[in-house]
């Protein structure tokens, strides 16, 4: 095995307590905090000063241009890591917002906790090196995307991400609540687009509104699969 093949390999998913404990080990526990719906998290320009770790929720990261047009990039989830500015030295800032989308607990890892870590921990090192491949080439897939893919695939794409049923999850999921507009955000389209593609889905019975709570169900997986989107 090449050592490409050895980075880029699936490492264990390590758990919100393997992370506490290997900070208590590396000096000091790292904090869990609490960020509620709609809640920013870190925003563009603040100093890049700590690497979050999901513990529960959904989180978005967005970009703004200078005309004020917002982009969502990555939608992040439980077990994922968001803040990885933070690993570059000199105090930079983050490049990018982070937002809660759903209630959130996030374990706080400071910069240079966050040094330590991967100086000292080879489990944590390669979790995280893992990770960064991950969220590399999850940033190449929604950049193809937004090339290649119409918006009502990348629609269905990211509800079945929020559902965390994309992985073959055989029961329906619920879906955080969300506005159309901030699905407009993170395909890239218009909220009339959205509204229009998830009343199509409602009628095919992909996706389904229960006392106000969205489900998105197998079959929307299965017509994507089958590539009649």
């Amino acid at each position: 095995m090449t050592r490409t093949q050895a980075a880029s390999r699936k490492e264990a998913p390590i758990s919100a307590s393997d992370v506490r404990a290997m900070l208590s080990q590396a000096g000091r526990p790292g904090a869990v905090r609490r960020f509620t719906k709609g809640q920013s998290i870190f925003q563009a320009g603040e100093p890049a000063q700590a690497l979050f770790f999901i513990q529960e929720g959904k989180v978005t990261i967005s970009a703004v241009s200078e005309q004020g047009k917002e982009a969502i990039l990555i939608l992040a989830g439980d077990g994922d890591f968001i803040g990885e500015d933070a690993l570059i030295p000199n105090h930079t800032s983050y490049v990018t917002t982070a937002t809660a989308i759903a209630d959130c607990l996030l374990v706080t890892i400071e910069a240079d906790q966050l040094r330590r870590l991967l100086r000292e921990h080879q489990r944590f090192s390669q979790v995280f090196v893992s990770f960064l491949l991950s969220r590399n080439r999850q940033l190449k897939e929604s950049l193809v995307d937004q090339l290649f893919d119409h918006s009502e695939r990348r629609l269905a794409k990211i509800l079945l991400s929020l559902a965390g049923s994309e992985s073959g999850n055989p029961s329906d999921a619920a879906v955080p609540r969300i506005t159309h507009q901030t699905l407009a955000e993170m395909v890239g389209t218009t909220r009339p687009r959205v509204s229009f593609f998830m009343s199509r889905f409602r009628k095919l019975k992909l996706i389904e509104l229960k006392n106000r709570q969205l489900y998105v169900h197998r079959a929307l997986r299965d017509y994507l699969l089958h590539d009649r989107l």
